[in-house]
């Protein structure tokens, strides 16, 4: 679901021929232009998340009945993250995993 949201900030350099063009005349270069496996090597791992999660449910005396919560609170966290190496615009505001 991150990739869908995202996806609009993004073009791919794998992207050719009649569509390529079209990104072009639409987007022109307002568009960071990333590779599909540069973008997926940078995604956060299951583990990652897992143990930002275990630290925000430590952090709150481990109380339970979060655990939705903060799952989404540290894949959002760690997405930001992504989004900072890759040098693009993130707008937290508007970020729906």
């Amino acid at each position: 679901m991150a990739l869908l949201h995202y996806a609009d900030a993004l073009a791919s350099d794998e992207t050719s021929g009649d569509m390529a063009e079209m990104c072009k005349r639409i987007f022109g270069s307002s568009k960071k232009h990333i590779s599909s496996k540069q973008l997926l090597a940078s995604m956060p791992h299951k583990e990652d998340i897992c143990l930002d999660a275990y630290f925000t449910w430590d952090r709150r005396g481990r109380t339970l009945g979060h655990d939705l919560d903060d799952w989404l609170s540290a894949e959002r966290a760690l997405m930001v993250q992504v989004w900072d190496r890759l040098g693009l615009d993130n707008d937290s505001s508007n970020t729906a995993l």
